[in-house]
């Protein structure tokens, strides 16, 4: 196909198509500005909308892309399931809860099995209340006090 002048491009009818994209019968306005200004499109490249706006085809910007590195600049946020519920868990790499589990733990004051949902560790606590525990522990031991440590909220 030969290129077109942007005269022929801009006397076509255009319409917006089910992807937002600017399209005629002869395709997509974006890549037919960009062969008629830059020349041809390299197989396994594509033309990115570099301020996100699928109807701004100005040749400023528009630019050539590899499709891999096109894929990897619009992927999807891995979303990971909360360890308790299932739920989405969409933050960083070390997130295992979904807020709603989150909270709940922190509210907890009694590990009791049947209310924490938690794997127990020593002394049969949940991860949230042994962490403090040990920390208080430690604590404790560094400073050089005695005696018991409670947890807070246990009413002990």
């Amino acid at each position: 196909m030969e290129p077109l002048s942007l005269s022929q491009i801009k006397s076509q009818r255009w319409f917006i198509d089910n992807h937002g994209y600017l399209r005629s019968g002869l395709g997509r306005q974006h890549r037919l500005i960009w062969v008629a200004l830059r020349g041809p499109i390299p197989a396994g490249c594509v033309i990115h909308h570099k301020n996100g706006h699928r109807a701004d085809n100005r040749i400023e910007n528009l630019e050539l892309m590899a499709n891999g590195q096109h894929a990897h600049l619009h992927r999807r946020p891995k979303l990971k399931a909360c360890r308790i519920c299932g739920g989405p868990v969409s933050k960083g790499r070390r997130y295992t809860r979904c807020m709603q589990c989150y909270n709940k733990a922190r509210a907890l004051a009694d590990c009791s099995e049947e209310d924490c949902n938690q794997k127990t560790h020593g002394r049969g606590l949940c991860q949230l209340h042994y962490s403090r525990d040990s920390y208080r522990r430690r604590v404790a031991s560094r400073v050089g006090m005695t005696g018991t440590i409670t947890l807070l909220g246990s009413g002990e």
